[in-house]
């Protein structure tokens, strides 16, 4: 096969000696006008709009690096492109060999190891100056060409200067392996976004390993939330502090760039003396000390985040089930019923909110829910209350009626984020006819006093029913029986 280039260059490729496949074309040995050889990309868009913005948008990467009059020796430079309707075609120069076969080699010595790294800064230095952020940095994309690595592939790079180009591609595009916290969270990718990328690199080229592995989605949440594992002691510890920092989750806390970075790579170099070594060590021992401590941190965050997410939808579940009871009624009612409050105000852990028919009011009251403890098991309330049934004008106490049964938000399963259920609970209380629900004020003291069940008194004994709009309104007619009877 063969095609001309946009500057009239004769190229030719043979589709027998494919030399990789990736998800943005097939690369194919070939050969230019004189039998030099080199390598050609062939992008087929398949008729797709989004291909071929994607196909629009590597070439307009290619253009500025060809347009930028700035240093490219580190990049993997297009020698020729094409564009048709149906196919992209890139030549580039042949590659001696592709980093990807030497990250797992125990015979490379750590200073070749470094050397490779300090090339990779400069050409990350390189890409960033013409104003590029790479995107997809990893081993398959740095490939050796006369004897000194390259950065290649641009095909989900991003032209920071043109931030309206064809097809910006905010989020995604790389390999999870390799890809930034930020990215997961769908921000804008920048070049300290690529110093990440380059952290992974690192470390996987110093340890044969990525520090994380897994599905996609755990890749993901490890990126965004876990410590990285430790270096080999064996390495030297302002090794450990580059790559530490490289890898820091806020892309603040990583270099500046890649000039930073290499002028780090090339501080090891210079040796350090006793003392220097173990304050050396000191550091990178304080910096996983913090490190530990903000994964923690995380760790709490996202905890209290998930209870929060489960009371936010219970408040909201228990806002349906009282909708729906109050629709029932009034129709049962010929639309006599009416809103205590707000009709369309959410019910949260700060509001009551139920109905009245003629002098008859039901009310759901949310009391200020208590933080699980540690030893917490599914029957404790993420969120709690009491069902109130009452008369206007009847005396309450100051008007503060007990709660004819309590509201209780129980996980149905350990990972209460996805599965909770609303429970009514009443109790058979000594004193007291019949079952009914405990005040906000005892039923709080039990619960602070949890230890393995829920509410532990053994002088009462507990019904429970799962609460949903049919029960409330049974409640409901039953008590207004009560009441006439």
């Amino acid at each position: 096969m063969e095609f001309t280039d946009i500057a009239g260059k004769h190229w030719k490729y043979d589709e027998s000696a494919p030399l990789g496949k990736g998800g943005y074309g097939t690369v194919f040995r070939g050969h230019d006008e004189q039998g030099h050889p080199v390598a050609v990309k062939v992008i087929a868009s398949e008729g797709k709009p989004i291909s071929r913005k994607l196909d629009h948008r590597e070439l307009e990467i290619i253009e500025r690096v060809w347009n930028s009059g700035l240093a490219t020796d580190h990049l993997l430079v297009a020698l020729g492109i094409m564009q048709d309707n149906d196919y992209t075609f890139i030549a580039m120069p042949l590659a001696e060999t592709v980093l990807a076969d030497h990250m797992h080699s125990s015979e490379l010595p750590l200073a070749d190891k470094l050397a490779i790294l300090r090339e990779i800064a400069v050409g990350l230095e390189q890409l960033a100056a013409i104003g590029i952020v790479h995107r997809d940095l990893k081993p398959l994309n740095v490939l050796r060409v006369d004897r000194r690595w390259h950065l290649s592939d641009f095909g989900t790079s991003r032209d920071l200067q043109q931030s309206t180009s064809t097809y910006t591609f905010k989020g995604g595009g790389g390999s999870y392996e390799y890809t930034a916290p930020e990215i997961f969270d769908n921000l804008t990718p920048t070049p300290r976004s690529d110093l990440y990328s380059f952290g992974v690199l690192a470390y996987e080229l110093l340890t044969g390993q990525v520090p994380f592995t897994g599905e996609a989605h755990e890749i993901a949440e490890q990126h965004r939330h876990s410590m990285v594992p430790s270096l080999p002691t064996s390495l030297p510890p302002r090794l450990h502090s580059i790559v530490l920092r490289l890898l820091a989750k806020n892309p603040n806390e990583r270099y500046a760039d890649a000039r930073a970075v290499g002028a780090a790579l090339d501080g090891l170099a210079v040796p350090l003396t006793e003392d220097q070594t173990a304050f050396a060590h000191t550091v990178v021992a304080a910096r996983r000390r913090e490190n530990i401590r903000k994964e923690s941190e995380a760790i709490r965050q996202r905890a209290e985040q998930a209870i929060h997410n489960v009371r936010v939808r219970a408040a909201a579940d228990l806002r349906e089930i009282i909708d729906v009871t109050y629709n029932d009624v009034n129709a049962s009612t010929a639309g006599q019923t009416r809103w205590l409050g707000p009709e369309h105000e959410p019910l949260d852990t700060n509001r009551r909110m139920g109905f009245v028919y003629d002098d008859y009011v039901l009310q759901a009251r949310l009391w200020k829910p208590i933080t699980p403890p540690t030893n917490a098991t599914d029957d404790f309330p993420l969120l709690w209350g009491g069902l109130y049934l009452y008369e206007y004008g009847a005396d309450h106490g100051a008007n503060n009626p007990a709660p004819s049964a309590n509201l209780l938000y129980l996980p149905s399963a350990p990972n209460a984020a996805t599965h909770s259920t609303w429970s009514l609970r009443r109790w058979d209380i000594e004193g007291r006819d019949g079952q009914a629900g405990l005040d906000e004020a005892d039923i709080r003291s039990k619960l602070n006093a949890y230890h393995s069940s829920v509410i532990a008194m053994n002088r009462f004994v507990v019904h429970d029913e799962v609460l949903d709009a049919a029960r409330l309104f049974a409640l409901f007619h039953q008590f207004i029986q009560t009441a006439i009877a």
